[in-house]
């Protein structure tokens, strides 16, 4: 197997949250925020656990769900932006 493309990944923030419109965070930056985590270890933008991971979610639907209620932020592919 070969990779085919790599795609770069968004942080997904609720409206009115501290980090919102920043055009870049980063990963220190992330520190102490609640996570809305993928199920899927493969999904995940990074293999280092992050501590309080937060809400466990199985795809861009019920990680919006979750980051638009405000409990906790997300990350997602870039293309994801285009469809949502």
């Amino acid at each position: 197997m070969a990779p085919l493309y790599t795609e770069l990944r968004v942080v997904v923030i609720p409206a009115g949250q501290r980090l919102a419109g920043r055009k870049e965070v980063t990963e220190a930056g992330l520190a102490g925020e609640p996570l809305a985590w993928h199920t899927d270890p493969s999904m995940q933008p990074t293999r280092r656990p992050h501590p309080g991971a937060g809400y466990l979610v199985r795809g861009v639907d019920e990680t919006r769900e979750h980051v638009a209620a405000g409990r906790g932020i997300s990350f997602l592919a870039c293309s994801a932006t285009v469809f949502y």
